[in-house]
């Protein structure tokens, strides 16, 4: 018998709370959602300097191959 447990989104569970410590708290919600939109902002630069990696990996490979 397997029971299905619902997994926490922890990204989701963190907006919710921080939400929630911004409707608590005037002045926390503009700070909550400064730090939200950074670590946004920071986890897109990672994702597009990883995938400039991988995409220069992918045309050295290619240009190997091609010389070849």
């Amino acid at each position: 018998m397997h029971l299905h447990l619902p997994v926490p989104d922890r990204n989701h569970a963190g907006i919710i709370s921080l939400r929630k410590g911004g409707l608590l708290h005037g002045r926390n919600a503009i700070s909550a959602r400064n730090h939200t939109t950074i670590k946004v902002f920071i986890e897109t630069i990672i994702t597009l300097v990883f995938f400039c990696e991988l995409a220069s990996v992918i045309c050295g490979a290619a240009w190997r191959l091609i010389s070849f």
